[in-house]
């Protein structure tokens, strides 16, 4: 039985309401200039629950860009990259389904390289978003320091990352692939 887009609409919106005290909260510590150790506590158990829950996930990210876009965080020129990434992203996860091996053993290898504090199940929540960033941020930082790449650190593997990426593996023998893989991760912190 199809379901009309209004029937669709009001069950988002009435499971949107069970979360209402939880987003809000969400809110009131995005906004913080500073978070506490109580805060950051708080801020942390809400995208622990987001990782198990997509629905919530889903609204917190979507918080996270209409927050930012409203406050004027975003550039123009960002906006307009991050929509052609979802549209490339849609495009791409349509052809090839990310299998939850692969996610877990990126899970397993950001664990490892003590990036993700959460749980190595498979579920690709914020925490697992929020650790990748912080990642590829520190594989920027280390080009960076080898005198290998001048753009932003920012955790967005764009060209200029990538190609600086192709350009460490060349001159230490690793395959030229332009992914921060183990080996080339492991390279970079020596």
């Amino acid at each position: 039985m199809m379901c009309s887009v209004e029937d669709f609409v009001d069950s988002l919106m009435n499971a949107s309401r069970s979360y209402a005290d939880i987003l809000t909260r969400y809110c009131e510590l995005w906004l913080c200039d500073e978070l506490g150790d109580k805060e950051a506590d708080e801020m942390e158990a809400i995208y622990t629950k987001a990782e198990s829950d997509p629905l919530l996930d889903f609204l917190i990210t979507s918080f996270d860009h209409i927050l930012s876009e409203r406050l004027g965080l975003f550039e123009k020129e960002f906006l307009q990259s991050y929509k052609n990434q979802q549209a490339w992203l849609r495009e791409h996860l349509e052809q090839v389904p990310l299998e939850q091996d692969s996610l877990i053993a990126t899970q397993t290898f950001l664990k490892k390289a003590g990036f993700y504090k959460g749980t190595v199940d498979g579920v690709w929540g914020s925490c697992s978003r929020a650790a990748i960033t912080a990642y590829r941020m520190t594989v920027q930082r280390l080009l960076r320091q080898k005198g290998l790449y001048n753009g932003n650190i920012d955790g967005e593997m764009g060209r200029e990352s990538v190609s600086a990426v192709q350009i460490f593996q060349s001159e230490h023998n690793l395959k030229k692939d332009g992914v921060p893989g183990e080996k080339t991760f492991a390279a970079l912190q020596n």
